[in-house]
């Protein structure tokens, strides 16, 4: 397959045919110029000589004189050639001649009458740029200088017409070439520039938008009908930019809508799952509850009858397995029961200090080191003081478990648009990316078997979306994690 030629190549073949065409066209009708003028040089050359030769002849010469005479004065005129034939005749018959042609039709009796009856010289030639034999026939009347009714007629070969005239041919296809080839190059320079660079600009800012950049811009330089296509360019570049900028605001509309709309399915189907476990605590509270009052009351009384005996151990363990069930049923109790909406206003500083010197008195927390950064006052928030309790033991409950012995564990406060943000922070490895969006289900734990409930956390999130609050959880960049508890400031009246 050819390869396609570029538009610079094919300005530069279709100009460079056009021009040697026009040289060919040219140099042919200079030739054609040149041997005319030599032609007509040549015919002003002998017929000058012949008139100069007229003008010696004496009235009584005779027409052999003047024949002898011409023929001797052939040699004193180095710029006429060998005559071919020279006649001197009157209106009726040829008076002298000498023929050193092949024409045997000589002399041409027809010029001689012309010439005579117009008393004016006739010229005749039969020179053609590719014939073998040209001939220039003069007939020149003598009348004045004979007084009698006689001419003189002379035949001059033109054959040194032809090599002065190929000689002329090659200077000028020389010239004209050497002309052409300029204007060749000039005109390749011009249209480069007027033509060929605006296009490649036109070519390489297309390429530019194809990979996306719209910021291109081409300046109105040029022809008119190329300033014209600069400017339609850089119309469609805008018109591409204003739509490309319109697409993607359509394209993130639609994303915050697709957002929006997995949130809202997500708080759907975790309000169902809420429903679903408020419904299931509350069957389980009134199939467990009595069942298992009972068997405690029962423990208890064989507890205080076996005191002693080989098998009071494993009426502790029982006991003690019975305990956790009843704490499991009264969990589900708790969020199973009715949210009450008129809570109290809560002084968070007093009910922090209460829940950090609660916990600080634990076993548990005797490695950990809790850092408060509590602001001497706070804004009241509307949520029961127990509830906020509960909600902060537990999550500094999970914050000890996921750290190592001998870890801060960090409690702050930040106050921002009316909204109060109480973070708790530990020093573990983390919450895995795949565990965050199912953390506040029920029943959902990461801690090993008989460590967790899965209830925790579920729990919390329940009190504090009750109140109109968020809690969130998000791993922190250094490491551990940070669970934020977001509650609308109560503005008191």
């Amino acid at each position: 397959m050819f390869r396609q030629l570029g538009l610079r190549s094919e300005i530069v073949i279709q100009l460079s045919l056009l021009m040697i065409a026009a040289i060919v066209f040219v140099s042919l009708l200079l030739m054609k110029q040149s041997e005319q003028d030599l032609l007509l040089q040549r015919i002003d050359q002998n017929l000058s000589l012949l008139q100069v030769f007229s003008e010696s002849i004496g009235p009584s010469s005779s027409a052999e004189e003047i024949l002898n005479r011409l023929v001797k004065a052939e040699s004193k005129f180095p710029s006429v050639q060998k005559l071919q034939a020279i006649a001197i005749a009157d209106l009726q018959q040829t008076l002298a001649s000498v023929n050193h042609s092949e024409d045997l039709n000589w002399p041409k009796q027809r010029q001689v009458k012309r010439a005579i009856l117009t008393d004016s010289p006739v010229i005749e030639s039969d020179y053609a740029s590719f014939a073998s034999q040209t001939h220039l026939l003069i007939t020149l009347p003598l009348i004045e200088q004979t007084r009698r009714q006689i001419a003189i007629q002379v035949r001059f070969p033109l054959n040194d017409i032809r090599p002065s005239a190929f000689k002329s041919r090659n200077y000028i296809l020389l010239y004209v070439s050497l002309c052409g080839l300029i204007l060749i190059v000039f005109g390749s320079y011009l249209l480069e520039r007027t033509i060929v660079r605006p296009i490649q600009h036109v070519e390489q800012a297309s390429a530019l938008i194809a990979r996306g950049d719209f910021e291109q811009h081409i300046p109105l330089e040029g022809p008119r009908e190329i300033a014209k296509l600069a400017q339609s360019f850089n119309g469609m570049s805008l018109a591409l930019k204003q739509s490309r900028s319109e697409s993607q605001n359509h394209i993130h509309s639609l994303e915050k809508v697709n957002h929006e709309l997995e949130v809202t399915l997500d708080e759907l189907v975790s309000s169902e799952k809420l429903a679903s476990v408020g419904i299931l605590a509350a069957g389980m509270a009134h199939e467990i509850g009595n069942p298992l009052g009972a068997l405690i009351g029962y423990l208890d009384l064989l507890k205080s009858r076996s005191a002693g005996s080989r098998f009071d151990e494993i009426l502790h363990g029982a006991a003690h397995e019975a305990a956790r069930i009843d704490l499991l049923v009264r969990d589900l109790l708790d969020y199973a029961r009715p949210t009450n909406t008129t809570t109290d206003e809560t002084d968070l500083v007093e009910t922090l200090q209460r829940t950090i010197k609660l916990l600080g008195q634990q076993q548990e927390f005797s490695r950990y080191t809790i850092d408060c950064q509590i602001p001497v006052s706070l804004p009241f928030v509307r949520i029961a003081s127990s509830r906020l309790q509960q909600v902060v033991i537990n999550l500094l409950t999970n914050a000890r478990d996921a750290s190592p012995p001998d870890s801060h564990l960090r409690l702050s406060i930040k106050v921002r648009d009316k909204i109060l943000q109480l973070q708790i922070s530990d020093q573990g490895a983390g919450i895995r990316s795949e565990l965050l969006p199912r953390l506040f289900d029920p029943f959902y734990t990461s801690k090993p078997p008989g460590k967790g409930r899965g209830l925790g956390l579920f729990i919390s999130h329940r009190m504090i979306t009750d109140v109109g609050g968020k809690l969130q959880a998000a791993n922190n960049p250094g490491g551990g994690a940070t669970f934020t508890i977001s509650l609308p400031i109560e503005e008191l009246t």
